[in-house]
């Protein structure tokens, strides 16, 4: 079977869930698809050659289990949830936090939220490769290692069953032979949709109950999907869910991208709180552009304030990426090895290769580039000093775009995520390391406007937006903060 490449595969994908109306399809009275649909398209990525690792993984031994109970039991006096106080606002974070100066690990999404939040609040963390980040930023934080752990062990004493009729299975059959035709993955579907249902099963209850405890009149999340059954939980309370946007949208992101009637997902967040109104078009989202607000990026917006002044040097940054990354990083050695380049390459890795890189590219720890492997060098201060970067389609690139750099993509899949900033000539798409060499220093077409991708002032956007939401002047059609469009 030829490879399939990026744009082929998604609209496959989007041909198979039109023929068989799968978001209508239910199993065990759950609509499954929704649950499923993000995880398996990144399977069949993956599988199909197309993109690497985005993240580093753990697998899951009996030492790392013996840990997750440790740490399970440890917080379970510490910071147990289900000793949380009644509070406003309960935030969802992200556990994937980062070193700042004052030497703690932030939540860049809520913490500097929260760090001017003057209702009540209380945050709810998962674990991150089988630990928290310590010292946090966060206060007022409860960790959902016991719920979770005990999750696990009902799931593992099969306490929990999936019923499944003749002709659920029938269905579920029909799909994995669809991806097994259109995409050549084998995939044991059945088991990956009882599994989704026996988690929702489980951790419905184990939200409802946080929930009953917290009774918060608004709940903030990061990242929603994977979030399915607490958001359907806060729902089922008539709690409004509020999504804060952490990365790239586009079509392509099958988390926010459902074009087309048909494509409901019903466990998407009420409200999305978007980084500036270009992200508001970015995709054809589950709900209405009237419930998307242009609120800006409060973490970059105070970060980048650090660095005003800070002099240029002859530099060029490339943004790593799991997904891609063994071609950047093969990419970057192959400019560095042209003796007239004129420019230093700094190599920033992604968090999620951190662990990982010196076995996967190998190549990169031989080559006279300097790799940035861990959050001592912050990623603002590389933008700001930096004349070029390099990239694909990650956050970084709008970021670097905002403190005037030079940008190029390199032409890999995941590209087509930034097809807007290609069509209006803001940047230039390169397929070798001589292609860029000789570009370098070719001005761009397209006019960068900041402001279009990261609404200013975004703090006090935040601030009024959480506010109305909880006085209900959203519902009664009023503006936003001050940052409706």
């Amino acid at each position: 079977m030829e490879r399939l490449d990026f744009k082929e595969i998604m609209e496959g994908f989007f041909q198979m869930e039109d023929e068989l109306d799968l978001f209508d399809q239910q199993i065990d009275g759950v609509y499954f698809w929704e649950r499923i649909r993000f995880p398996l398209y990144q399977r069949i990525l993956r599988n199909s050659g197309v993109i690497g690792q985005a993240h580093m993984r753990l697998e899951s031994t009996t030492a790392t289990r013996g840990i997750r109970i440790l740490r399970a039991v440890e917080n379970a006096f510490v910071k147990n949830p289900y000793l949380a106080p009644k509070s406003e606002i309960l935030f969802f974070g992200f556990p994937r936090r980062k070193l700042r100066s004052d030497g703690k690990w932030w939540d860049i999404y809520c913490d500097p939220i929260i760090e001017r939040l003057e209702e009540s609040y209380v945050y709810f963390e998962p674990l991150y490769l089988n630990k928290h980040l310590m010292p946090v930023k966060t206060d007022n934080i409860r960790y959902l290692d016991l719920p979770f752990w005990l999750a696990a062990v009902r799931c593992k004493l099969n306490l929990v069953r999936v019923s499944v009729t003749n002709s659920e299975r029938k269905l579920l059959a029909d799909i994995q032979e669809q991806i097994g035709a259109r995409f050549n993955v084998p995939i044991d579907l059945e088991k990956m949709v009882e599994e989704a249902v026996v988690v929702r099963k489980i951790r419905a209850p184990i939200y409802r109950a946080l929930l009953d405890k917290v009774r918060p009149k608004l709940a903030i999340v990061v990242c929603s999907y994977g979030k399915e059954t607490f958001i359907e939980t806060c729902k089922s309370l008539g709690i409004p869910v509020v999504e804060l946007q952490h990365g790239v949208i586009s079509p392509y992101h099958l988390g926010y991208s459902f074009p087309g009637p048909k494509r409901i997902k019903r466990t998407f967040p009420d409200y999305l709180f978007a980084f500036g109104d270009f992200w508001r078009g970015a995709a054809e989202y589950p709900i209405g552009k009237e419930r998307i607000y242009s609120v800006g990026y409060p973490y970059l917006e105070d970060e980048a304030k650090r660095y005003i002044g800070v002099k240029k040097k002859d530099q060029v940054v490339f943004i790593s990426q799991g997904t891609i990354g063994k071609a950047m990083s093969r990419f970057a050695v192959r400019l560095r090895a042209r003796s007239n380049f004129p420019l230093e390459i700094v190599y920033k890795l992604h968090p999620g290769e951190y662990g990982r890189w010196r076995k996967e590219y190998p190549w990169l720890a031989e080559a006279d580039v300097r790799v940035i492997d861990n959050e001592n060098t912050p990623l603002y201060q590389l933008l700001a000093e930096s004349k070029v970067q390099v990239g694909v389609n990650s956050t970084a690139i709008f970021e670097g775009l905002n403190f005037g750099l030079r940008t190029f993509l390199l032409d890999l899949p995941g590209v087509e995520y930034m097809d807007y900033l290609v069509s209006n000539g803001t940047v230039l798409v390169v397929k070798s390391p001589e292609e860029l060499a000789e570009k370098i220093w070719e001005e761009p077409e397209g006019e960068v406007k900041p402001a279009y991708f990261f609404e200013p002032d975004a703090l006090n956007n935040v601030k009024g937006a959480i506010r109305d939401l909880l006085d209900g002047e959203i519902d009664k059609g009023n503006t936003i903060g001050g940052s409706r469009r």
